[in-house]
C-alpha cells in the first residue's frame, strides 16, 4: 500500500514521507444503548483518505499524523494515552506502529476514534432525544433527489444517480401514497437496490419514526446498517449533505409495556426489529407500537402469511388513519401456497433484471452422482476447478458448499479440508458459538478463506458479492428458496465475474416444478426467469382476485378456504347475474353470508350442513 505519490493539498507533507491510502472507521454523534437495545446515530461515514503520514513524539507517545482537506489535524497512535496530543481527531489501532500495519488494520475494522467522542444515549434526556429526532426529519425536506443515473456510452459521460427499477419503485410507491392507505407490495430482484429504495422512500416521505420488521437478526444488523449511512444515496448525488443521518436503533428485547415503547419510539427515528421480538410482546404493547410508529416497512414480505406477521401487520390497518405500510421482497410467494397479500403496486420482472445487467449470468455446471459420496466428492472437484480457474483469470471469487443437515456439513468440511487446505474451508451452522460464526465468515470476507460450507446460514441478510460459486450437495425443495438463494450470487459488481451453480443431475427427490433446474443441459438464465415470472404472476392474479370481493361473510377469510375434491364449482351463462338471490334458498342461521367479486362474477359462499349421527 505505499508508494511515492503526489503531495496532499496541504502541501506541508514532506515528500519523503509514505503516502498510503486509509480507510478511517465511521464516527459516530450518539452511541449507547436504550432498554439494553442499540442506538447510533452516524457523524460522519467511513471514509478512504490518501494521505502522507508523519511520524510524531509527544512526551512518551510516538505516533503518526496528517492534516485532512477540512484542515483538521489527525493523529493516529498505538495506545491510550492520557498526554494531551493537540489533534482534532485521534484514532486509536490498538498495538500497531507502522504505515504499512495501520492500513491493513484499519482495511479490517480495528481503528477506534478516541477524539472525538459521540454522545451518550443516556445523557440526553426524553426532550432532547425528541427534539433530536424532529430536527433529522426535517433535515430531510427536499434533500431526496429521484435523478435516474447513466453509465457511460459513445458521447455521452455517466452519471450518478439510482437505478432504474429503484426509481420505478419510489415512483409507484408515491403514487400509490396519493390515493390508497391499503399495503403496498415491491417486488425487485435481488442485486437491483431494494435496500436503497427503502432508504430513500424513508428520507423523501420524512417518516419521523419509522419501525422496519425483518425476519432474521442478520438481517437486523445488516438493514440497520445500511439506514445509519443512507447507503450509496450519497455517493449516487441523491441525497444532499444538509440531510442528517437518522437515530437508528436495533430492537434487541421485548418491550414488556406502553411506557417502554414511548421511550424506544422517544429515542430513534428508525427502529428496525424481528418478528420474534414485535410479535412476542403482549396485545398492548404491540398497539403502543402501531400508535407510536409513523409507517411501517416489512422487508421479506414473503414471509407475511405466517399468522404472527399478518396479526401483528394488522394493528397498523386498522388504526386510524391506517398507517402507511410498504412491503419489500424479491420472492412474492411463499413455500406453504399461501398468498402474499397487499397491493402489488410494482414489480421489476427478472427478465429485465436480466437484460440491464443487474441480474448476472448464471453457469450451471452438472455433475452425475448416483450415491450421496459420489455427488459430494464430484461436486467438491467441481467446486475446486470453477474456483481455481476464476482466481487465475483475476476474478476475487469465493465459493459455498451448501448441505441440509449439520452432520453434513461437518462430512463436507472434512472434504474440502482434505482436497484443498489452501484454500482453509470453514464451516457456519446454527450450533456454534456466536464468536465461532463470526470469526469464520470474517475470514471469508478477508479472503482468507475461500471456501464455506453452510447449513442454509447465508441466506437473507447475508451480503457479500465476492461470493460467486454455489455447491449444491442437497438442492432446496421449491422454487421461492432456490430463487432467493441464487440470487445473492447473481449480484452486479464490475470487477467479478459470472455466477456458477454445481449440483447433482442425478439427484431424483426434487420438486417436480423444480426438475428441469436439474437436467445436464439446463438453462438456468432462461429456467430461472421462467419459474419466478409464473409464480409472480399467479400471485398477482390471486392479489387482482382477492381484491375485488366485497360483501359480509366476514368471519371467514377468503384465502383460508381449500376447496375439497367434492368441492362444487357453477358457471353460470344468463344475461342477469344476480348471486345475492341465493340468501333465499336457505334458512337464517344456515347460510353465513357472501363475498361477491362483480368484476370477476365469482360468488363465494357459506353454507351449515350437519348430519344426525344413525
Amino acid at each position: 500500500m505505499l508508494s511515492r505519490g503526489r503531495p496532499t493539498a496541504s502541501g506541508q507533507d514532506d515528500l519523503f514521507n509514505p503516502e498510503v491510502e486509509l480507510l478511517l472507521p465511521p464516527r459516530l454523534a450518539v452511541e449507547g444503548k436504550v432498554l439494553r437495545s442499540p442506538v447510533r446515530q452516524l457523524a460522519v461515514p467511513a471514509l478512504h483518505l490518501r494521505c502522507r503520514l508523519r511520524q510524531f513524539a509527544i512526551r512518551q507517545v510516538v505516533g503518526y499524523e496528517t492534516t485532512l482537506r477540512s484542515g483538521e489535524t489527525l493523529k493516529i497512535i498505538s495506545a491510550k494515552t492520557a498526554t494531551p496530543l493537540q489533534a482534532d481527531l485521534i484514532l486509536l489501532v490498538a498495538g500497531v506502529t507502522a504505515p504499512e500495519r495501520i492500513v491493513e488494520a484499519l482495511e479490517l475494522g480495528e481503528g477506534r476514534w478516541i477524539n472525538p467522542s459521540p454522545i451518550r444515549i443516556d445523557a440526553l434526556d426524553r426532550n432532547e432525544r425528541v427534539d433530536r429526532l424532529t430536527a433529522v426529519s426535517t433535515s430531510w425536506i427536499d434533500a431526496v433527489h429521484l435523478r435516474e443515473g447513466r453509465a457511460a456510452t459513445a458521447g455521452q459521460v455517466s452519471r450518478p444517480g439510482l437505478r432504474r427499477p429503484q426509481i420505478g419503485a419510489l415512483h409507484a410507491a408515491l403514487a400509490h401514497a396519493t390515493r390508497s392507505t391499503d399495503p403496498a407490495t415491491i417486488v425487485m430482484p435481488t442485486g437491483t437496490g431494494k435496500t436503497e429504495t427503502m432508504l430513500a422512500l424513508n428520507a423523501y416521505r420524512r417518516f419521523e419514526r419509522l419501525l422496519v420488521v425483518v425476519p432474521t437478526d442478520a438481517l437486523r444488523a445488516q438493514i440497520a446498517g445500511k439506514f445509519e449511512t443512507f447507503g450509496v444515496l450519497r455517493q449516487q448525488q441523491c441525497l444532499d449533505e444538509k440531510a442528517a443521518f437518522p437515530l437508528v436503533m436495533r430492537l434487541s428485547h421485548i418491550p414488556t409495556t406502553t411506557a417502554e415503547v414511548d421511550e424506544i419510539f422517544d429515542s430513534a427515528n428508525v427502529v428496525v426489529t424481528t418478528m420474534q421480538i414485535a410479535g412476542r410482546a403482549e396485545a398492548a404493547v404491540q398497539e403502543q407500537m402501531a400508535a407510536r410508529a409513523s409507517a411501517l416497512f416489512i422487508d421479506e414480505a414473503h414471509h407475511i402469511g405466517a399468522p404472527t406477521w399478518a396479526r401483528f401487520r394488522g394493528l397498523f390497518t386498522d388504526r386510524e388513519p391506517p398507517l402507511p405500510i410498504v412491503q419489500f421482497t424479491a420472492t412474492p410467494f411463499r413455500e406453504d401456497g399461501r398468498r402474499v397479500d397487499g397491493e402489488f403496486i410494482y414489480i421489476y420482472p427478472l427478465k429485465k433484471a436480466q437484460a440491464e445487467g443487474y441480474f448476472k449470468p448464471i453457469r450451471f455446471e452438472a455433475v452425475f452422482g448416483l450415491d450421496q459420496a459420489d455427488a459430494d466428492l464430484a461436486i467438491a472437484e467441481k467446486l475446486g476447478e470453477v474456483l481455481k480457474g476464476d482466481l487465475t483469470a483475476g476474478l476475487n471469487h469465493l465459493a459455498m458448499a451448501r448441505c441440509q443437515t449439520i452432520a453434513r456439513a461437518n462430512d463436507l468440511q472434512q472434504l474440502y479440508s482434505v482436497l484443498y487446505p489452501e484454500l482453509r474451508p470453514v464451516i457456519v451452522h446454527s450450533q456454534q458459538s456466536v464468536r465461532e460464526r463470526r470469526d469464520n465468515l470474517a475470514a471469508l470476507r478477508r479472503c482468507d478463506s475461500r471456501i464455506i460450507v453452510c447449513v442454509d446460514m447465508l441466506g437473507e441478510g447475508f451480503d457479500l458479492p465476492e461470493l460467486k460459486i454455489a455447491a449444491l450437495h442437497d438442492p432446496h425443495k421449491s422454487i421461492a428458496v432456490t430463487i432467493q438463494f441464487v440470487g445473492r450470487f447473481t449480484r452486479q459488481d464490475p470487477r467479478l465475474g459470472d455466477a456458477t451453480v454445481i449440483a447433482n443431475t442425478g439427484v431424483d427427490d426434487i420438486d417436480r416444478s423444480l426438475a428441469k433446474l436439474y437436467a445436464e443441459d439446463a438453462d438456468w438464465n432462461a429456467l430461472v426467469e421462467a419459474l419466478s415470472t409464473a409464480k409472480i404472476d399467479r400471485q398477482v392474479r390471486r392479489a387482482d382476485m382477492f381484491k375485488g370481493f366485497v360483501g359480509d361473510l366476514s368471519d371467514i377469510p377468503l384465502q383460508t378456504l381449500e376447496p375439497k375434491m367434492n368441492a362444487v364449482v357453477y358457471r353460470t351463462s344468463c344475461d342477469g347475474w344476480e348471486p345475492l338471490r341465493a340468501e333465499d334458498l336457505y334458512n337464517p342461521g344456515v347460510y353465513l353470508g357472501m363475498k361477491v367479486n362483480p368484476h370477476q362474477r365469482v360468488a363465494i359462499f357459506v353454507t351449515r350442513s350437519e348430519e344426525q349421527a344413525g
